[in-house]
């Protein structure tokens, strides 16, 4: 659940201050896009 705060709160962010985003940031939101798609496609492999 922390994680999907921490998106809305990262996207806020990117709205409002879109030149204060750091790598890190980026590195961050797209390791959970990352984690999810490994999720995803874990769950197709045990159907």
């Amino acid at each position: 659940m922390k994680e999907k705060i921490d998106i809305i709160l990262l996207k806020e962010k990117a709205l409002k201050f879109p030149e204060s985003l750091t790598s890190l940031d980026i590195d961050r939101h797209n390791m959970n896009i990352l984690k999810k798609n490994v999720k995803k496609i874990q769950r197709q492999g045990e159907e």
